[in-house]
């Protein structure tokens, strides 16, 4: 399993609506660091002026 996580190539991937197990199987790292990493995605974006 990686530690390291491409948080840019996650929310990619999520953007295409796919699950979190799918994203931790391609990429080989957690579901735990998926959810992680669209968590802090999310919150940054909410941060955000629009």
């Amino acid at each position: 399993m990686r530690t390291s996580v491409d948080k840019a190539r996650i929310v990619q991937l999520h953007a295409q609506h796919l699950d979190a197990a799918i994203i931790a199987e391609r990429l080989g790292c957690s579901r735990r660091a998926v959810h992680l990493a669209i968590q802090q995605w999310t919150a940054a974006q909410a941060e955000q002026p629009s």
